[in-house]
């Protein structure tokens, strides 16, 4: 009972709070997922282009700058840093009507931004996927990174020092549920041996505890389901140091999804919507997409960038909550 009086009390408190965010750049592509460098600079994907865009989020008046133009595809998705100053993406040939990829097309890029100029190499190419969306890396000096398949319902399992890839986890709570053109399984990031993803289909944030062993990843327990998300579709989302996730949540949302205290931190996860509305009628978050923490300073790190397909990117201050 306590908790729960707990829990209901912080929802009231946020809010209440003020939450500080403002649209900092409009695009003019749609945007996809975000990752942000040790010099604060943005890096951003389109589902909708090939380039590979950039975006000093530190000054007024900042320009979309082009990184690199990838072949053989016409979009990007995930993007994650998986060594020092060094990301792979997610590449392929979308069709963003029908949210499929071209089979075959699918394959992660490397970005290595440690020498003057960016060095960009492929890393592997992925044909089995079905529509590999969201990419995080295995802590650790793993060389392993997971791409959520949102088609196949799926996580495979890359290796960047070898380029060979696997299916490592299926799981019927990353499956879409649609007749045509669903998505399943889309953001994931790993945090405390656990594998967080979100199902945009069907509506929730889950779980599950990973094993890693002569190199291959596998679920180390059953899938546990943290939240169904009162605003409508999950997306892309971000952790913070406190274990919470910030889930952005179509069609115009950014929710907190916090965990329950106790010794076992075990139950249904609390969540407040702190940006936009369930109705996607707040024009300041119009299709949020994903959401990284900004990073070079202490300012930095309190500031969540979310974007949107509509091509926003909203600075969104959480010091307040």
């Amino acid at each position: 009972m306590r908790s729960a009086v707990f829990f209901l009390l912080s929802t009231l408190l946020v809010s209440a709070r003020a939450i500080r965010s403002r649209v900092i750049y409009q695009s003019p592509t749609s945007l996809e997922n975000i990752a942000v460098r040790d010099t604060s600079h943005l890096l951003l994907t389109s589902a909708a282009s090939p380039t590979l865009f950039t975006l000093d989020p530190t000054t007024t008046n900042s320009t979309l700058d082009s990184v690199h133009t990838f072949p053989n595809a016409t979009g990007l998705l995930g993007i994650t840093e998986y060594c020092p100053g060094v990301f792979a993406l997610v590449a392929g040939i979308l069709n963003v009507t029908t949210r499929r990829a071209e089979p075959g097309s699918i394959a992660i890029w490397n970005v290595d931004f440690n020498a003057k100029n960016p060095v960009v190499r492929i890393l592997a190419a992925v044909p089995d996927a079905g529509l590999g969306n969201g990419l995080t890396v295995l802590p650790g000096d793993t060389g392993i990174l997971l791409l959520a398949d949102s088609v196949a319902g799926a996580v495979w399992q890359i290796n960047v020092r070898t380029g060979a890839s696997r299916l490592a986890i299926q799981d019927p709570s990353m499956q879409f549920t649609a007749p045509t053109g669903g998505l399943g399984i889309n953001g994931l990031h790993v945090q405390h041996d656990y594998l967080h993803f979100t199902n945009t289909d069907q509506s929730t944030f889950s779980r599950v505890a990973l094993t890693a062993h002569d190199g291959s990843v596998t679920a180390a327990g059953v899938v546990q389901t943290l939240a169904t998300t009162q605003t409508g579709a999950p997306d892309d989302f971000a952790l913070d140091k406190q274990g919470r996730a910030w889930v952005t949540v179509h069609p115009g949302a950014l929710s907190l999804l916090s965990p329950p205290r106790g010794l076992n931190h075990t139950g249904t996860w609390s969540q407040v919507t702190v940006v936009g509305n369930a109705e996607g009628t707040d024009a300041s978050l119009n299709q949020p997409t994903s959401a990284a923490f900004g990073r070079g300073d202490v300012v930095q790190e309190h500031i969540l960038y979310v974007i949107t397909g509509v091509g926003q990117v909203v600075a969104v201050d959480t010091r307040r909550i």
